[in-house]
């Protein structure tokens, strides 16, 4: 048990754990996005990822999903530099940790309220 504690305190407590988890996010998205559309579409791979998540991929969810795919690139560079920039002033642990929860935890539970207020519109106007 004391070494899950070490490599959890490692990866959200130190910078370089922090931006290597942001990295990893990034990957992650990308990957799954890129299933999405492109060549792996025509192998129908996009299905069995659409099936997996839930998804429905209809044209006008199209748009949405690549502003999605971009937005979770662009919180997690955003987060990476909130990391460093809070690494290069030498803010105390206490403070970096409570920066890393903020910018990491704030924008993924505020896109998942986004989310579910665009669904119920898009439903709506079905």
């Amino acid at each position: 048990m004391p070494a899950l504690r070490k490599r959890f305190e490692y990866l959200f407590l130190s910078t370089r754990g922090l931006v290597l988890v942001a990295a990893a996010l990034i990957s992650l998205v990308t990957a799954v996005g890129g299933t999405l559309s492109g060549p792996l579409a025509e192998w129908g791979v996009s299905a069995v990822t659409a099936r997996l998540l839930g998804l429905q991929l209809d044209a006008a969810g199209r748009t949405g999903r690549i502003i999605l795919l971009y937005h979770a690139i662009a919180v997690a560079v955003v987060a990476i530099e909130v990391y460093l920039i809070t690494a290069a002033l030498h803010l105390g642990r206490r403070w970096a940790a409570l920066s890393a929860v903020s910018t990491l935890l704030r924008p993924s539970a505020t896109s998942r309220r986004r989310a579910s207020r665009c669904r119920a519109a898009s439903a709506s106007w079905a």
